[in-house]
């Protein structure tokens, strides 16, 4: 990978990530738009994928403190079905 594009995957990152931060939304539409500029579709799915599983898991691993376990576990059977 070039130069350019390590740096347009930052960029796109960062810029998706505080946009999110600051509405609350539309990060992952905007990350997944930017990305497809520069990739063709059957790089961009699993690509955008892994960078919302890095995300979500950074935010778990910030904000793991104020986890409620009760109700982690209670959401959790919920979805079981």
């Amino acid at each position: 990978m070039d130069l350019v594009t390590i740096v347009f995957l930052i960029f796109s990152g960062f810029l998706s990530s505080t946009i999110s931060g600051v509405t609350g939304l539309a990060g992952g539409v905007i990350l997944f738009s930017l990305l497809t500029q520069k990739f063709s579709l059957e790089v961009v799915i699993p690509l955008h994928a892994l960078c919302q599983v890095v995300a979500n898991l950074n935010r778990l691993l910030v904000f793991r403190n104020e986890i409620d376990l009760k109700k982690f576990f209670f959401f959790s059977l919920a979805t079981l079905p």
